[in-house]
């Protein structure tokens, strides 16, 4: 959580050099889970989703029911494969809604927060705004007080997400106000989840377009790459990046821009 991954993989290594063979069964098992679990947490904060999610999914099945707290925290990241995959169906739906039912019931605060943000991106992603914003709405009633909100780094997401959404619907100056608490709370804390990160950039740039102000757009998406360098993200999200640039470049009326993005891309029609 304060962004030292090369030194969690070494007390990760030292769990794992602990193991003896005279150690009951379930013991090592639900070490290993553990191990599991830590690894994709790392991979999750680096923003290597895909391997994240495998990780995650083989910690499901070495940890014991009894470990519902950090159950609920793997969940967190197998749940959001949608992300990876684009299958924003029904089904996935129900699956990151139950995820967030266990994390409530284990009383794990932190992964009942993100899941919750990670429904409502979900909506947004289905075109379901109106249920998106419900959903973004039950974050405040999660938590046992408000000044929360302003406490954890986890929070961010949920002023990213939210904050996208109010861009969305226009209501700019809502959206700011969400956006910029975010950008604090993102600037405040050493623990960053690269992909959350990029959304909250990339927001925050299209709201500062969609104002007319075109140069601090830019240099928000400098700074997310900036960031983004720091703090090796890999690099699809740089991809992800560099395509709202040139998609600001193309509102701006700016066609050589995009059309060199677009050579550069590798994509076809």
């Amino acid at each position: 959580f304060t962004n030292q991954l090369e030194a969690a993989e070494a007390r990760v290594q030292a769990a794992e050099r602990g193991m003896r063979e005279e150690m009951p069964a379930g013991r090592v098992r639900t070490i290993r889970g553990w191990v599991f679990a830590d690894r994709a947490a790392l991979a999750h904060f680096s923003g290597d989703l895909s391997h994240a999610i495998s990780l995650a999914r083989q910690a499901l099945t070495l940890l014991p029911e009894a470990e519902g707290i950090i159950r609920a925290g793997v969940m967190v990241i197998v749940t959001s494969a949608y992300l990876v995959s684009g299958e924003v169906t029904l089904p996935t739906e129900h699956e990151v809604a139950a995820a967030g039912a266990f994390a409530r019931m284990a009383g794990n605060l932190l992964a009942t927060v993100t899941l919750t943000c990670l429904l409502a991106r979900l909506h947004v992603l289905q075109g379901k705004l109106k249920q998106a914003a419900a959903t973004y709405a039950q974050v405040v009633q999660e938590i046992p007080q408000a000044e929360v909100l302003q406490t954890s780094f986890a929070f961010f997401y949920y002023y990213f997400g939210w904050g996208d959404l109010l861009r969305e619907w226009n209501d700019l100056e809502a959206a700011e106000q969400h956006l910029t608490q975010g950008m604090v709370l993102l600037k405040e804390t050493l623990g960053v989840i690269a992909w959350v990160a990029v959304l909250g950039y990339t927001a925050l740039a299209r709201l500062q377009q969609e104002r007319g102000n075109a140069t601090a757009a830019f240099a928000t998406l400098d700074a997310c790459v900036r960031l983004a360098e720091q703090r090796h993200f890999p690099p699809h999200l740089m991809a992800q990046g560099n395509a709202v640039r040139a998609q600001l470049a193309l509102a701006q009326g700016n066609m050589a821009a995009a059309i060199h993005w677009a050579d550069a891309s590798g994509l076809s029609p």
